[in-house]
């Protein structure tokens, strides 16, 4: 399974914030981010603690926009991370955008935790289909 490292969530919020990387790389905002996305990469006597591409993107999700690593946009950060890690391993997520904006305002109000991000996004989450050449 491929992750997000911290280089790419790095050039997201950068993107996200319109702001140079470099102005992203301070001690707070780093040790922030990779501790969030090694999250979903837990493991325990060489198991899996978060099993499956949904728990998995849904934890990248919720603990990207709640551990506050930028001075803004968490949320979104939060949500294009777990698009990309989605992405990067032949998933795709097939969202009401209504519900997704509203997903990720309860998470940002400690409303909805990874369970409830995980209900929400299992049904919309689909493997890619691949097309033959």
């Amino acid at each position: 399974m491929r992750y997000v490292d911290t280089f790419e969530a790095l050039m997201i919020a950068s993107r996200i914030l319109d702001v140079p990387v470099q102005v992203l790389t301070t001690d707070h905002t780093l040790h922030l981010l990779e501790s969030a996305l090694q999250s979903a990469q837990v493991t325990f006597d060489g198991r899996d603690l978060v099993e499956g591409i949904v728990h998995k993107a849904a934890t990248l999700a919720f603990h990207v926009s709640r551990n506050h690593p930028l001075p803004d946009g968490n949320k979104r950060l939060g949500w294009t991370v777990m698009n990309m890690f989605l992405e990067m391993n032949n998933h795709e997520l097939n969202r009401d955008e209504a519900r997704s904006i509203s997903l990720m305002w309860s998470v940002a109000a400690g409303e909805a935790d990874v369970a409830g991000i995980r209900h929400v996004i299992s049904y919309w989450v689909r493997p890619k289909e691949l097309v033959e050449v």
